[in-house]
């Protein structure tokens, strides 16, 4: 199968870096809750209150790490695959257009994660990834950056 271009590529990466992030947001939420009963419960011992309450203070540094690991290799890897794409400078333009129009389906994706993050019952939550905060909320910059790597690599190699 030849593949036929790396737009759906980046908005491909946009919306699993939206998903995931929502994912992790709302885990957090969901295993803070069940700390919050596990720590009032008197079936407990203070030893596995303790266990617990390590996880969740461990579970937004780990997650943060993972979710900046999955930027890198998603982002590696579509640079790769960008650099093996056959192309002709004919469709510059082309390629220019279906950009802009990447960003603004991107900007879309950004101001659902703004929506998510914003919310007053989860913006506590979100302050705990400082990470996949900062990443989300510059996702269009973010991607431009691909993009014009994506560009530059994809037509450094036409003269091949």
């Amino acid at each position: 199968m030849k593949r036929k271009g790396f737009v759906q590529d980046i908005l491909f990466f946009g919306v699993i870096l939206l998903i995931v992030a929502i994912c992790i947001i709302f885990g957090m939420r969901w295993l803070s809750g069940v700390n919050d009963n596990l720590q009032t419960s008197d079936d407990l011992s203070t030893e596995g209150k303790d266990i617990m309450q390590n996880n969740v203070d461990r579970f937004a540094g780990v997650w943060d790490g993972i979710f900046m690991f999955l930027i890198i290799i998603m982002g590696i890897g579509i640079i790769v695959s960008i650099a093996m794409l056959p192309t002709h400078p004919l469709f510059f333009f082309v390629g220019i257009a279906l950009a802009v129009f990447t960003l603004i389906v991107v900007a879309i994706i950004g101001n659902s994660y703004d929506d998510v993050a914003t919310n007053p019952e989860l913006s506590d939550t979100v302050d705990d990834f400082s990470l996949l905060d900062w990443f989300m909320s510059h996702i269009v910059e973010s991607m431009a950056v691909f993009i014009v790597l994506g560009f530059i690599i994809m037509y450094m190699g036409a003269n091949r």
